[in-house]
């Protein structure tokens, strides 16, 4: 009886160490990231997004500044100056205005927080290596700490070898998961005064709809 307990014991220990291992590669390839992107004082990423029953091959463009950031991405610009959230529909000539909601995880609606931060609230768990169009990636699954209904359920995140993203599949409650592939990360140096600000003057039939 004594010897079982033991190696069950042993069994134990040996799968919380391969946990705790797991989380721990996890949050130090997320934290290369962080520190990969964060290095650049501009940057541009270039991708394409798909959502079961909703859109394929959707291309994309994402511009972030330090805690500043631009989306664009079929009938949308999203335009943030580190305060306020613009989100421009060019189909229907309308834009809201609402202050930015720093924890948004979303690299869609918040990337500069999403690649920048290290994804501090979010349980990293390294899923081990792969390929994905040739390259060598890491794989990690990001899991909320703390749920909140219909936000965000978990992150799946592809690094290459030089900690830079090639995919990332989003998930939350209630919907299909949007994947995204990253087709180019470009560092910028000087960006325009404007590049995160809804320009009125140049939109002037646009509709504004503002929330603050």
């Amino acid at each position: 009886m004594k010897r079982k307990l033991y190696y069950l014991t042993a069994l134990v220990l040996c799968l919380t160490a391969a946990s705790l291992h797991a989380q721990d590669r996890g949050t130090a390839v997320v934290e290369a990231l962080a520190k990969k992107m964060t290095g650049y004082k501009n940057y541009r990423i270039e991708f394409t997004a798909d959502m079961e029953n909703e859109f394929s091959d959707l291309p994309g463009k994402i511009i972030v500044g330090g805690a500043c950031y631009r989306v664009e991405i079929n009938d949308y610009e999203v335009y943030c100056d580190g305060k306020n959230l613009y989100t421009y529909n060019t189909n229907e000539d309308e834009v809201t205005i609402e202050q930015a909601d720093p924890a948004d995880p979303s690299p869609l609606t918040n990337p500069a927080r999403f690649f920048q931060s290290g994804m501090k609230d979010f349980r990293c768990v390294y899923k081990g290596t792969g390929v994905i169009d040739g390259k060598t990636v890491e794989r990690i699954e990001l899991i909320p700490t703390k749920q909140q209904a219909g936000g965000c359920q978990s992150i799946l995140l592809a690094l290459d070898q030089n900690a830079l993203p090639v995919s990332i599949e989003y998930r939350t409650e209630g919907a299909a998961p949007i994947s995204i592939a990253i087709k180019k990360v470009v560092p910028l140096t000087e960006l325009p005064s404007d590049t995160f600000v809804f320009n009125r003057k140049a939109h002037p039939e646009v509709e504004v709809i503002d929330f603050r």
